[in-house]
This record gives C-alpha cells, structure tokens and sequence, in this order.
C-alpha cells in the first residue's frame, strides 16, 4: 500500500518544483501554493458535487455499460465541471494581479492550480476505493502517476489561451479555445482511464515519458506566446510609422 501513497504524493513534489524552478522566482513561492491551494480547494468542490449527484440518483462514478454511456461520463460527468471551475479559478488569481506580467505567467498559474487539484483527486480516489486498492494496486499507481503530466497538460492549453484571449490579435475563437481544448483533451483522458483499455504497466513504464513530453510542449507553447506578443509589437510599431 505505501508505494499508492508515493503515487500520489511524490509526482506532486517533483511537479512542484519543476513549475517553481522554470519560472526562475519570478512569482512569489507563496502566491504559487497559494493557487495549489485553489486546486485542491476546486477538486473538493467537484468531489462534492459528484456526490450529490449520487444520492440525486445520478451516479457520475458508476462504470457505463455502453460506448454513448462512457462518452457522455467522460466529457460531462467530471470534466466539464471540472474544466469549469479551474478557468473560474484562474481568472479570479490573474485579476489585479502585481505579479502577472510575463506572457507565460498564465501558463505558470494554470499549471499551479492544476497541480493541486490532481494531488487533491489522487486523495479522494483513494478515500474512496481503499477497500478495493490492495486487489489493483498497479491501476491505482498508473492512475495517480497519469493524473499530473495530464492535467498539466490541460493547463498549459488552458494558459497558453486565456493569455492569447488578452492579446491584441485575438479572435472570437480564442475564447472558444481556453475552454474547449482542455475539455476535450481532459474528456479523452477520462475515456482511457474509465474504459479500463491502457495498461496498467505500459502507463508506469510511459508516465515519466509523458511528463518529459508535456515539459517540451509547455516550452514550445511560451515562445509561441512571445512569437504573437513580438509580432504584435511591430504591426503597432508599424502603425505608428504610417
């Protein structure tokens, strides 16, 4: 049972300091557990609503026993909520922000609040299935190992487009984007994880893998960021000639 609980707590750590260290101190280590915090608060949040939907008879925790079953349990019986309540979140710690300045700050806050939300999801799966844990344990250790290098990746989409939302040339689809990418990308994540179709193994084996992965795209969707502000700058700059 001890390695679950290392499951659960040590890609924390190491997701923790990872976001800590690539923003070079730029943000207050108190403001960023700060929004952790938020994370975990906003899981608790959808845990509690998830189960008043069970004793409204709407059990979103159920196994479905059809493919339009787990589809419509995937994409809305947790991730649309879900979803939901982290952009709520994000605007709320980016409004009259000091600290938010650089273009990837967005990045750096949605991924804080993600980390504290799939830590919090982690200790509630396993209030919730200790009985079953010791049959399952390399389930339950994939799952938990798969949940941070997932829901940082739902937050870098989430980031990256809430910043480009503020630019000077955004489009009307960049609003529909900070919402729809992650929710998309979070629903598939649900689907794979309810469906029971990965392997528990394979998942251990590739969580590290997909961690490194998700590091890369983070780096790639910052200079994307700096590309648009600097492309920005001139076309004003541009104008100001004429």
């Amino acid at each position: 049972m001890e390695i679950i609980y290392l499951a659960a707590v040590l890609p924390a750590v190491v997701m923790g300091l990872y976001i800590w260290k690539r923003d070079h101190g730029r943000n207050p280590l108190s403001l960023l557990m700060k929004n952790v915090l938020w994370g975990v608060v906003i899981c608790m949040f959808v845990n509690g609503l998830e189960m008043v939907a069970g004793t409204l008879q709407m059990d979103v925790t159920a196994q479905p026993d059809s493919f339009s079953a787990l589809l419509l349990k995937s994409f809305f019986g947790n991730t649309l909520p879900e979803e939901i309540v982290k952009l709520v979140a994000l605007w709320l710690v980016l409004t009259a922000n000091p600290y938010y300045e650089e273009h990837h700050d967005s990045i750096v806050y949605a991924a804080s609040i993600a980390l504290g939300f799939a830590f919090a999801d982690n200790l509630f799966f396993i209030f919730n299935n200790f009985g079953l844990l010791s049959q399952w344990i390399p389930t339950a250790v994939a799952r938990m190992l798969l949940a941070f290098p997932a829901h940082y990746f739902f937050a870098i989409l989430m980031g990256y487009y809430y910043r480009v939302c503020q630019s000077k040339n955004h489009t009307s689809l960049d609003f529909v984007f900070v919402l729809l990418l992650p929710f998309l990308a979070h629903g598939i994540y649900d689907m794979l994880n309810v469906s029971g179709w990965l392997n528990p193994y394979v998942v251990m084996a590739l969580s590290v893998v997909f961690f490194w992965l998700v590091t890369r795209f983070q780096h790639f969707m910052k200079k994307r960021l700096y590309a648009r502000h600097k492309k920005v700058k001139r076309s004003m700059y541009t104008g100001l000639e004429k």
